[in-house]
């Protein structure tokens, strides 16, 4: 498994994020099947502001498509184009932990961290 090839995808995947005020971040997850699906994440519109909620993060998008069993790859991309530290929130890690077993994340862009729930 090339880590840092998936990780890079997840990059790629954060900058289609229009919002460019604040990082952005990109999750990639290789299914049991063997495919792959990506998310970013996003905002949920909730009245007249734009809500930040767990449901809009890219971990939680991207488990909506990869289902139980997946590989998740999680990278972070600041303002100025570097990898920052990716590692999901508490929500997440806790969702994840119940679906799928490993999950690497950016810390910087010579970095990575794994979570491993297998």
């Amino acid at each position: 498994m090339q880590i840092w090839h998936y990780l890079e995808l997840a990059a790629e995947t954060a900058k289609l994020n229009t919002d460019l005020r604040r990082h952005c971040l990109g999750a990639v997850a290789i299914r049991k099947d063997g495919a792959i699906v990506t998310s970013r994440n996003g905002s949920i519109y909730m009245g007249r502001e734009t809500c930040r909620y767990p449901q809009g993060h890219a971990e939680f998008r991207c488990l909506q498509k990869a289902g139980i069993g997946a590989i998740f790859f999680v990278a972070r991309v600041k303002n100025g184009g570097d990898l920052g530290l990716a590692k999901p929130c508490p929500f997440c890690q806790s969702l994840l932990s119940r679906k799928v077993s490993k999950v690497f994340y950016t810390i910087n862009n010579d970095n990575y961290g794994i979570l491993n729930w297998a």
